[in-house]
């Protein structure tokens, strides 16, 4: 899914809530290691299936060794004891906007490292009845107000959840939220210090907040 990127549909960001597509790194695409330096917070793009997101959540996760990773996708699911890893994986259910097989290895690999996994964001992404069809078809006026009204809803949700979680840990919280929320302009961006956000991009070091046929490559970007 792409998010509002996840905001709001799984394949494709509403064309009234897409923005101009943000160039970084003067146009210089890097593909990004993880360098140890410290932060507070490490967030990492989510692209919702345009790639295989899992493999680059376990490389940081497992460089880093965080106490906790925040996941947008595990929405209002918090598995911070074995007996809810296990719940979950016996359940393998999450919601009707997200499909367990999506987060199934990330929920495996907090499980085996002992990393507390905690959701981020509401049931549904915060959408209710006709409006969780309406994001994947043509909304009407009335439902593009509703939709973008729950879009800053979530988005200073996900804001005081991240700030409470700096305070529960020594380590970096890892965040995994979709890349549409990692725009330089966004809340999460302006609203925090001290981090380090790795994102997907294509060749031309352009965020990627859509699907797209070409390479895709990870590029970073730091705020003290």
């Amino acid at each position: 899914m792409l998010d509002e990127i996840k905001c709001i549909t799984p394949k494709r960001i509403p064309a009234f809530l897409s923005s101009k597509r943000e160039h970084f790194l003067a146009g210089q695409a890097l593909d990004t290691g993880c360098k140890m330096e410290p932060f507070s917070f490490l967030f990492i793009g989510d692209t919702h299936g345009a790639v295989d997101d899992f493999q680059k959540q376990k490389e940081i996760i497992e460089a880093y060794d965080p106490e906790v990773v925040l996941a947008e996708s595990l929405q209002d699911i918090r598995l911070d004891t074995p007996r809810k890893f296990k719940e979950s994986l016996e359940k393998r259910i999450i919601s009707d906007t997200v499909r367990f097989d999506e987060v199934k290895k990330l929920i495996e690999l907090c499980q085996d490292r002992g990393v507390r996994l905690i959701g981020i964001d509401f049931h549904n992404f915060g959408l209710t009845g006709d409006l969780k069809n309406a994001v994947e078809g043509k909304p009407t006026n009335a439902q593009k107000k509703e939709i973008q009204e729950i879009v800053k809803k979530r988005q200073n949700y996900h804001l005081k959840k991240i700030q409470g979680y700096q305070r529960k840990t020594k380590k970096p919280v890892v965040i995994i939220i979709g890349a549409w929320h990692l725009q330089e302009n966004s809340l999460l961006m302006t609203g925090l210090t001290d981090y380090k956000v790795i994102f997907p991009c294509d060749s031309r070091g352009t965020i990627l907040i859509g699907p797209t046929k070409g390479k895709i490559q990870y590029s970073e970007r730091i705020k003290r």
